[in-house]
């Protein structure tokens, strides 16, 4: 069976494909105070163990989600940067299905500027 990845608002990979943990690397940040952390030693390699204690410690924020469908459960993840992840995760050659909506644009454009080439002075 191919294996597809869904394009809509999120990037829906099929959670077989990808390890929780790997997931949870890529897009789980740390928020951190940054001027209680500036003199802190363990600042370069942090998150460390003693930071979930600190004050500087601010939360964590998760940017995937997980989703249980008539197809399986998938992971979902941000769609902006989803092919730097698709590498990183060695699945970007897998076929996607887009499922976003084309909205058609109401009206015709007119574009009134002065095209330039960005040579001259303006």
């Amino acid at each position: 069976m191919e294996e597809t990845l869904f394009l809509s608002t999120r990037c829906w990979i099929p959670s077989h494909l990808v390890d929780e943990d790997e997931i949870d690397e890529l897009y789980t940040h740390f928020q951190f105070a940054e001027h209680k952390c500036k003199r802190c030693p363990i600042r370069p390699r942090r998150p460390a163990n003693v930071c979930w204690k600190c004050p500087g410690f601010m939360g964590e924020t998760q940017l995937y989600s997980k989703r249980q469908t008539e197809n399986g459960i998938f992971w979902g993840i941000p769609l902006a940067q989803h092919k730097k992840a698709l590498e990183l995760l060695q699945l970007d050659d897998l076929p996607r299905e887009d499922m976003r909506k084309k909205i058609p644009f109401p009206q015709k454009l007119k574009f009134t500027g002065k095209l330039h080439d960005g040579t001259a002075n303006h």
